[in-house]
């Protein structure tokens, strides 16, 4: 708080060097000393009370010694500095009768700093036949701390101007802008309601349907609900701690608090009055997660270590379209869920990494951009295979034996074990050697017209045994029977005739000369065969 003080009547005879300040709470007896010394004719006291009030008192100081306090004569309040408030807001004239005018206002924006502790509503006359002229007059009698006034002292037919000033601690403000001039008489009109079609509210939070309301006198409102499937079923809203209805002299707003999907419905708000009855509908979506997928959880394809799901779409996806399903698995021995995937688009999904013989329950929930919705749950299931390994082949056969390849054929086993066959794996040794190798690292693909394989890198001159495994969903099964050995080399045929010629001949002896034939069938002559055919020769008689 600032004091300031004027210089004393008289100095007594010296210059004044200082003054001293002291203070008392009205609630105390003893004085405190304030200040040092102070050589200005003001000072701030700091150190006192919010809504305290205080007596100070001052003495000067010069060389000769000290004179009288001075002191206030009324205590003083510490507070903040306060000034009159803004003028009121927002003033209107909501109803006007024959012989009454109802004003309504807003309080100013800023206070000054001290509470407004009441309103004066005043009103200019324009009634011009008078000697004199009008001047503002105050309406109300008594304080008026509401926010609206009937002013009474009007006549019928005249013509009126009005303002409102707001008062606090430190006095009126300035008037509030006018409303009028208007006629005093009985202004009557039906209802009107400004009300929007369809609006959007998301779920769990607060949703508030507004409608500007009108008409004289002000119509009695009716809010009522029908479901969206069937508008015509209407009913009236019961109100309670989840929905209310909010009133002002120009709107009537419908609040509902931690709206959910449930409340998405068709409103109709009735305004009503003695000049008729007006209603208006208003369509409301309550957004949020969509509901639980439609069950039950189906089991596309059971392996031992993956299960395929299959659901059908949620029959509310919470008013925005389905982003995505989430995937949850959880051991029967256990009590937590594992996330699987987000990723599923679709209403399926297979889930890998399964322990065999392992009692697996799923649960799928729909996602849309409001969150995720609740789960299905799907029955308890075993990672297990549901068929077996295929059976043997028949023993294969080798052909196109060349050099260093030969090409083995075999046909699919009778019994594929209950799962399609997938592909084959050929393994190979040489006769001299027991252990068996695959031919290739990757199992060979079935063929739909019969199987078969060049099988490459073999050695010149050995002879060689090929067996086949066939593989589906659950493994390899057994080898089959091993091939006829099969020597690895160039494929031979017979020889070119000789040129035979004969060189001598006696009567029991024949001598013969021959050239070697023209192509030894890719292999080296190694002999030759002499034959002899008798021509008997019939002599006549």
């Amino acid at each position: 708080m600032r004091l300031i003080w004027k210089l004393p009547d008289t100095d007594g005879g010296e210059r004044i060097k200082s003054y001293f300040i002291e203070k008392k709470s009205v609630i105390d007896k003893a004085w405190t000393k304030v200040n040092a010394a102070c050589a200005s004719q003001a000072f701030v006291v700091p150190g006192l009370l919010e809504g305290q009030d205080y007596l100070f008192r001052v003495r000067a100081e010069n060389r000769l010694g000290f004179g009288p306090f001075t002191e206030t004569t009324e205590p003083i309040r510490a507070r903040d500095p306060i000034y009159p408030p803004d003028p009121p807001t927002k003033l209107k004239v909501n109803l006007v009768t024959k012989n009454t005018v109802t004003l309504s206002w807003e309080p100013p924006k800023n206070n000054g700093g001290s509470p407004v502790k009441h309103y004066i509503i005043e009103r200019l006359s324009w009634d011009t036949s008078g000697k004199e002229k009008e001047t503002w007059k105050q309406c109300n009698k008594r304080d008026v701390e509401e926010l609206t006034f009937i002013v009474e002292d009007v006549k019928e037919g005249g013509e009126y101007e009005f303002r409102v000033k707001a008062v606090n601690a430190a006095g009126p403000s300035r008037p509030s802008a006018t409303v009028g001039p208007l006629v005093i008489k009985d202004q009557t009109c039906p209802p009107t309601i400004e009300l929007r079609e369809a609006m959007e509210g998301e779920e769990g939070c607060d949703v508030s349907i507004v409608a500007r309301i009108s008409g004289c006198p002000f119509p009695s409102l009716t809010w009522h609900k029908a479901s969206l499937a069937k508008p015509e079923e209407k009913a009236a809203v019961q109100y309670d701690q989840h929905i209310n209805k909010l009133v002002t002299p120009d709107k009537c707003t419908l609040l509902i608090q931690q709206a959910s999907r449930n409340d998405s419905a068709l409103y109709s708000l009735t305004a009503s009055n003695s000049l008729g009855t007006v209603s208006k509908d208003i369509k409301l979506a309550v957004l949020g997660p969509p509901g639980p997928p439609v069950g039950p959880i189906k089991f596309t394809e059971v392996f031992a270590e993956r299960i395929g799901l299959a659901w059908n779409p949620p029959t509310d996806d919470g008013g925005s379209k389905i982003t995505n399903y989430v995937v949850e698995k959880r051991e029967d021995n256990r009590k937590t869920w594992v996330h699987v995937s987000n990723d599923p688009k679709e209403c399926a999904y297979v889930v890998t990494r399964l322990t065999e013989n392992h009692e697996y329950e799923f649960r799928v929930m729909a996602q849309n951009k409001f969150g995720v919705g609740p789960a299905v749950i799907s029955e308890l299931e075993k990672a297990r295979n549901l068929f077996t390994v295929p059976g043997q082949c028949e023993k294969p056969t080798v052909t196109e034996v060349c050099l260093e390849s030969m090409t083995v054929n075999w046909d699919e086993p009778k019994y594929d074990g209950g799962s399609p066959i997938t592909g084959y794996f050929i393994e190979k040794k040489e006769t001299t050697s027991k252990r068996w190798t695959r031919v290739t690292r990757e199992p060979i693909h079935a063929l739909p017209l019969g199987n078969n394989w060049d099988v490459t890198g073999l050695l010149e001159g050995a002879l060689y045994q090929f067996r086949v495994i066939a593989i589906n969903a659950a493994g390899c099964g057994l080898p089959s029977l091993p091939s006829d050995p099969v020597l690895c080399r160039d494929p031979i045929k017979p020889p070119g005739p000789p040129y035979p010629k004969v060189m001598d001949w006696t009567k029991s002896t024949v001598e013969l000369e021959w050239l070697p034939p023209s192509t030894d069938g890719g292999s080296k002559v190694t002999g030759y065969i002499v034959e002899l055919k008798v021509n008997v020769k019939i002599m006549d008689a």
